[in-house]
């Protein structure tokens, strides 16, 4: 907080001292100087990876489902009981690699079957409990090479759950358009709110790791789904809001506690929220954010009662 007051202080002063006068007959204003550039803007933008493949992919959709469906029938039952002999553990990174094609390939599966959707959701399962390699408390079910090396296995995982937020084509199936996108939405929120709870729940040593894959996966998921314009019926439309809104939320908390791994970051942010900006719930959430901010620092500057407005209000009203 106090570098941000620092650095709204020295923008506020003029440019060779308050009062000092042109000589240019441009008036008796102080001298600001010339015009800063845009910030960052000599610093690269992020490069994400692509959107992770499986070897399933090669197969025929019949056969692909099938082996997706099958195995993680297993996997789901074997993490939920109690019972050693159902339980199915992953001892090498040969078998916790290979599940993870499979694991892969089912985030990238359609919600209009109910066979399909269970195994999305059952993708989305594992990999949120397996994250949890990364707190201090971790599950024992997790497989060990994730136990021992979780930060190796981080990235993969993250940059795999980014399926999720890629639009799906409309198909006849068992459900409408409508319930497709609902079940689509939810998961893609569970994800969110799993990743919002990573962010405080990691182990101290690998809280940098987690910040920076955060930031960039939120980044690059939020683009897959705004870039392009929406119709009223996508499934951006329903959930656009709420990645937005915990993109930025998790933003201003990573500058707050000085998180931010490098000016690269922001000047993607500044890159992507031009690119966003035909949406509404873009600007609207960034204004709250911006509102909110400025309370704080207006508090920080002149005291508590300056400035009256209710930040969590705002936070109510998201």
């Amino acid at each position: 907080m106090e570098q941000i007051v620092s650095i709204l202080k020295e923008a506020l002063e003029p440019i060779g001292g308050v009062g000092e006068k042109t000589n240019r007959g441009l008036g008796d204003g102080p001298v600001l100087g010339p015009e800063p550039p845009a910030m960052y803007e000599e610093w690269p933008t992020l490069e994400f990876p692509d959107l992770t493949k499986s070897i399933l992919d090669l197969f025929t959709k019949t056969t692909s489902e099938s082996v997706s469906s099958s195995l993680l029938y297993e996997l789901t039952r074997s993490d939920s009981e109690e019972s050693e002999q159902a339980s199915i553990r992953l001892q090498t990174d040969d078998q916790l690699r290979w599940c993870m094609q499979v694991l892969n390939h089912s985030l990238t599966l359609s919600f209009y079957t109910h066979r399909e959707y269970e195994t999305v959701h059952g993708a989305v399962r594992i990999y949120l409990h397996w994250l949890l390699a990364l707190t201090d408390i971790p599950d024992g079910n997790i497989p060990t090479p994730l136990l021992n090396t979780p930060e190796k296995y981080f990235r993969n995982i993250i940059d795999a759950l980014r399926n999720l937020f890629c639009r799906r084509s409309e198909v006849k199936g068992e459900v409408p358009r409508g319930l497709a996108i609902e079940r689509q939405a939810r998961e893609v929120e569970t994800v969110l709110d799993a990743i919002r709870g990573l962010t405080h729940s990691a182990s101290r040593k690998y809280q940098n790791e987690v910040w920076a894959r955060t930031l960039s996966f939120l980044l690059n998921s939020a683009d897959l789904l705004l870039a392009d314009p929406l119709s009223p019926e996508e499934m951006g439309m329903r959930v656009g809001s709420r990645v937005v809104d915990t993109l930025f939320d998790l933003w201003f908390h990573a500058v707050m506690n000085e998180e931010i791994p490098s000016p690269t970051y922001w000047r993607t942010l500044a890159a992507l929220c031009r690119r966003w900006r035909h949406h509404v719930t873009v600007v609207e959430s960034w204004a709250r954010k911006l509102l909110a901010l400025t309370v704080l620092v207006c508090r920080k500057m002149y005291g508590d009662e300056y400035c009256r407005i209710s930040i969590r209000e705002l936070n109510d009203h998201r």
